[in-house]
């Protein structure tokens, strides 16, 4: 039986936005926040504290990077994950029509019955030519 981790949501949330282009380090908080991103310092990932970030937003890295990162009063949108139904019956062409048509040709001196084969290996055998049909 497996146990699933119950994730704690934290009721407190510390979000800030990078708009820079470019991952931005928060030396005294000692992590980096990805370009164009937005970021719950006060999740369970992080484990910081108010007072740290309170700090920083006050004289440290936060202070220092104001240009390129904000604290957002409100938390971002989450976008609802679109999903579409799967028919599990279904049957799924994996590939594509092909622009080729396969011909398979039919040979009618190919044809030969097991016989026919014989008798002609026969006549081989005894230094007789076989019969050439007209």
């Amino acid at each position: 039986m497996r146990f699933k981790r119950k994730e704690i949501k934290s009721e407190k949330e510390f979000w800030l936005i990078n708009i820079s282009n470019k991952n931005v380090t928060i030396a005294d908080l000692n992590i980096s926040i990805p370009a164009n991103s937005n970021v719950n310092l006060l999740s369970n990932h992080y484990h910081l504290t108010e007072e740290q970030l309170e700090k920083s937003l006050a004289c440290g890295s936060l202070y220092s990077k104001r240009d390129k990162i904000y604290k957002r009063a409100v938390p971002p949108a989450e976008l609802k994950k679109e999903q579409t139904a799967i028919d599990r019956e279904a049957v799924l062409n994996k590939h594509g029509k092909s622009i080729y048509e396969i011909v398979i040709p039919k040979y009618e001196e190919l044809e030969v019955t097991d016989d026919q084969l014989a008798e002609q290996n026969a006549d081989l055998e005894l230094g007789v030519e076989p019969e050439k049909k007209k």
